[in-house]
């Protein structure tokens, strides 16, 4: 398991890389948290770089939405796993996550 690691290359911009599983999946958490809290913009976390995510993955989708909107912002989510995708829809909760511009297969 590689642990997750977050990285700001632009405002606004998060990169993940890393596997976002049930054993990795809260020390994301608590960092996305700590972005979100720093007060930036609107925030795009970009997961093109995440190799495994399960549904410990999606949990952290739910509560990094939850934060934002908590601190009056929004977040958006771009190169999510197909697999994750599916499993929203079938949880129901596709439209939490909705705003990613673009999946992977």
């Amino acid at each position: 398991m590689t642990p997750a690691r977050l990285e700001e290359p632009s405002p606004g911009q998060v990169q993940l890389s890393g596997d976002l599983t049930m054993g990795s999946v809260a020390r994301a958490v608590h960092a996305g948290k700590r972005h979100l809290a720093a007060g930036k913009p609107p925030t795009t976390f970009d997961f093109h770089g995440v190799g495994r995510m399960d549904s410990a993955g999606l949990a952290l989708l739910l509560e990094w939405r939850r934060e934002a909107r908590r601190q009056g912002s929004e977040v958006h989510f771009q190169g999510l796993p197909a697999h994750i995708q599916t499993l929203a829809t079938v949880c129901g909760v596709a439209d939490l996550i909705a705003t990613s511009t673009e999946g992977r297969g």
